[in-house]
């Protein structure tokens, strides 16, 4: 009756302990929407992101479009040159003037793949039930010189990511997760060293982004010098001409 009991005591402890675990994980997220302004984000529906990216041959300036649900493009100047990348929502198109490809020509289904990761409007952990992501506690971790909340978030395709938030300002400090780049396994770990307020969001303004297969290169640097929230975008602009 003894070892019935202790037995019972200990799934009890158990069952207990992922309760509190997942609690946990809620009330970290529910801080991480108040301190970031994504509680509020449901009134966003387009976005236009102005910087600066940083690459071993110098800094480029580009401007992000981005619209609800996961339509987005990217502009680049480059030496005289413009790159445009674009997702409409199933396919990716870019161009590389580089190799007189100036027309925006259709993505592989890996590029396309890749676009929609960076093209879903809300971040991860926005509505992730309805999303049907999977989000654990994993524990605390000390990132560089910063202790972090670890939270393992899995996609409803299965797609794993860890998102580590800084303990005093519940803001994501690291991100990481893998993809396919070039036909190989590439691991990306993100940094969002500092973050500005517009219009009452959060937005990380300096962020650094180590990639395994990148050929922009193993280190790039964006840093956003303005956002502007709910400008008028035209559908048009994320359409490749003639589709």
């Amino acid at each position: 009756m003894k070892k019935k009991y202790i037995v019972l005591m200990i799934l009890m402890m158990i069952s207990l302990s992922k309760f509190t675990i997942a609690q946990t994980a809620d009330e970290v997220i529910s801080k991480y929407m108040k301190a970031s302004g994504m509680d509020k984000f449901g009134t966003i529906s387009t976005m236009k992101q102005t910087g600066t990216v940083s690459i071993h041959q110098g800094d480029l300036n580009f401007i992000r479009y981005t619209k609800r649900p996961n339509i987005i493009r990217t502009e680049i100047d480059a030496m005289g040159q413009q790159i445009v990348q674009l997702f409409d929502g199933t396919n990716s198109y870019s161009n590389n003037p580089f190799e007189g490809k100036t027309d925006l020509q259709l993505g592989t289904d890996e590029q396309s793949a890749n676009a929609k990761l960076q093209a879903d409007f809300e971040p991860v952990l926005v509505n992730y039930i309805d999303k049907g992501s999977k989000v654990e506690l994993v524990g605390k971790e000390k990132v560089d010189s910063i202790d972090t909340y670890k939270l393992k978030i899995t996609t409803k395709a299965g797609n794993e990511n860890f998102y580590y938030l800084n303990t005093k300002t519940y803001l994501p400090y690291r991100l990481t997760y893998k993809n396919m780049q070039n036909g190989s396994e590439n691991n990306n770990d993100v940094r969002y060293l500092s973050y500005k307020n517009f219009n009452g969001t959060m937005i990380a303004d300096k962020v650094v982004v180590m990639q395994d297969n990148n050929p922009m290169g193993k280190e790039l640097t964006l840093k956003v010098t303005n956002v502007e929230i709910n400008p008028f975008l035209e559908d048009a602009m994320f359409t490749a001409p003639g589709k």
